[in-house]
């Protein structure tokens, strides 16, 4: 498993696959800063049989706001199965290169990433789910 943690493209200069083409694993994992995995987690994705997916989004809040947003984000995803940057996207490698990585644009690019990735697979959405920083999502 190849992880890369940066901030949100906007947030900085180097966009979210930044270093995806120097690592050596099958698996490439897009993680935010602000969002932690769960226990367990990239032993989880290396067990997996498919080629992409990311993780339910939940808050490190009781906020009830906070917490319909992840609900209706996860509803959308699990529908669309087009993943927010904030769910730890993971895919292999292969795939990614194959689609391009990321378009260089400066906000969401995973949406527009995973819109090319569902036309050649069908992600998984796990039942784990990530923790966000609430403080991004009260701004």
């Amino acid at each position: 498993m190849a992880a890369a943690a940066t901030p949100r493209a906007r947030e900085c200069a180097a966009p979210p696959a930044y270093g995806w083409s120097r690592r050596k694993r099958d698996w490439l994992l897009f993680l935010h800063a602000d969002t932690r995995l769960p226990e367990g987690a990239l032993a989880r994705i290396e067990s997996l049989n498919c080629r992409a997916g990311a993780f339910r989004h939940r808050f490190d809040s009781r906020d009830w706001r906070l917490r319909f947003i992840s609900w209706a984000t996860n509803l959308r995803c699990g529908m669309t199965r087009i993943f927010d940057g904030d769910q730890a996207i993971f895919v292999r490698r292969e795939l990614f290169s194959s689609l391009g990585g990321f378009p260089e644009v400066s906000a969401l690019e995973e949406i527009l990433f995973c819109k090319r990735l569902v036309r050649h697979t069908r992600p998984v959405l796990l039942e784990d789910c990530i923790l966000t920083d609430a403080r991004r999502g009260k701004k």
